[in-house]
């Protein structure tokens, strides 16, 4: 587990409706923070852990996202920051120009899989 996070800034937290353009059947809801500040709080391998995988984006502007898909992962998620001492900011919608760059599909998995183009 990564030690206790003190938020000196609000954490941005994107949650949308994903497009159906990197998933199949219906579109997931899918929340995602910056990588660096998520990262400082929760781990890529705990993420996989707690929520059987995670998705990675980034955006034209070089930033780098991490996050989850589905409503009852993406609340786990936000109550798991907030009680690990982030402040959070809910930001309905997508940073500019995001795109899949990794999904880590399943914890039963040791690897994770790029984006095909």
């Amino acid at each position: 587990m990564v030690s206790q996070f003190r938020a000196e800034a609000m954490m941005g937290v994107y949650q949308f409706r994903e497009s159906g353009r990197y998933w199949k059947g219906n579109s997931p809801t899918v929340c995602v923070g910056l990588h660096s500040k998520v990262s400082a709080v929760i781990d890529n391998d705990e993420m996989k852990a707690l929520f059987g995988g995670y998705v990675v984006y980034e955006s034209g502007g070089g930033g780098e996202y991490i996050g989850v898909w589905g409503g009852r992962n993406a609340s786990r998620l936000r109550r798991l920051l907030r009680e690990r001492g982030a402040a959070l900011h809910l930001v309905p919608g997508s940073p500019p120009d995001l795109r899949v760059k990794v999904i880590a599909v399943s914890n039963n998995r040791t690897e994770t899989f790029p984006k095909s183009a």
